[in-house]
């Protein structure tokens, strides 16, 4: 038998509850006789509580950068240390709430993304200013649905902005705090801006076959589409799309990852990706994708809730695990 643990306590209860009726839905997608029970892993003990499981199952939310680093903690020590199976697993999380590290990944592996700078050095950012193309995309590291996000049109901006995220004079760090300004980053990130995108896409790929996607149009006057809730189900979404994201999370060893996305001549650009969503948006799709065993992608038309394929994705994991799952 295989003994699933699912999370609660983490966010609302609402994406428990139907995790909690995807695993009773789902259940013929597990190879052996599969039981789960309701975890809270926000009390002393979690450890303990969690030995006797084969997997762990938790939902996902949005829960800022304190609260997150606490719960990635916990990530990184039930796989890497427990040696347990959990989804979403570290490979998805640890750069939530930081695209400070997405960029990290985006460099690294040479993701087509917008050229972007990320640096803790107030000098640096100056000389690198001095020789940027404007207008530019500058962010905050954390946050989502846009906040942080503003198009900078000058260097002389840039730099004001580069100043008040890097600057660490004693008499700036008590004005900050007598006048209750907003928390510093300590980094200073920004992005080229990509013209001629009226919204952007998002596909939400879960393991390695399926994939959502819809467009979201920008605000009125606006050159931002994350959190416009101007969602569009019907416009045509590019399988190129759709077949980068899922190769993504294939060579990355994503669970789950929601991909924003525009277009430069033409080209797929990954600006950002989160292993969270607002599952409604995504239910609310008339369909979804899935790729064949010979690469192909099909549309299945039907309205699912991504915590069904979340079960059917942890049960292939745990039917391809093989032995290593005891019968108890």
């Amino acid at each position: 038998m295989i003994k699933i643990a699912l999370c609660e306590g983490i966010v609302s209860p609402v994406w428990t509850d139907r995790m909690a009726t995807a695993l009773d839905s789902e259940k013929a997608y597990f190879k052996q006789e599969m039981r789960w029970d309701r975890i809270n892993i926000n009390c002393d003990g979690w450890i303990e509580k969690l030995e006797k499981y084969d997997a762990i199952l938790w939902p996902p939310g949005c829960m800022g950068v304190k609260p997150s680093s606490h719960l990635k903690e916990k990530i990184f020590f039930i796989q890497n240390h427990m040696k347990k199976l959990i989804v979403p697993n570290y490979e998805s999380t640890w750069h939530f709430e930081s695209k400070v590290a997405q960029s990290y990944i985006f460099n690294f592996h040479k993701i087509p993304s917008p050229r972007t700078v990320a640096t803790f050095s107030l000098n640096n950012a100056k000389s690198l200013l001095n020789n940027e193309e404007y207008p530019l995309v500058f962010k905050k590291s954390s946050d989502a649905a846009s906040r942080g996000v503003r198009l900078v049109k000058n260097s002389m901006k840039a730099k004001y902005l580069a100043w008040k995220s890097l600057y660490t004079g004693l008499w700036w760090k008590a004005a900050r705090r007598i006048l209750h300004l907003d928390h510093k980053d300590n980094v200073v990130y920004w992005q080229e801006f990509i013209p001629k995108n009226e919204c952007d896409l998002r596909i939400t790929a879960i393991g390695r076959k399926w994939a959502f996607g819809f467009w979201r149009w920008n605000r009125p006057n606006d050159f931002r589409a994350s959190g416009s809730g101007l969602i569009d189900y019907v416009k045509p979404i590019p399988e190129n799309a759709i077949n980068l994201c899922l190769d993504l999370n294939i060579k990355h060893n994503f669970d789950s990852m929601a991909y924003d996305i525009v277009f430069k001549e033409g080209n797929p650009v990954i600006v950002e990706i989160c292993y969270t969503y607002v599952d409604k948006a995504i239910y609310n799709s008339p369909g979804h994708y899935e790729r064949c065993d010979n690469g192909n992608l099909t549309y299945k038309m039907g309205k699912t809730w991504p915590q069904q394929l979340w079960v059917q994705w942890l049960a292939e994991r745990l039917n391809n695990m093989g032995p290593l799952i005891k019968n108890i």
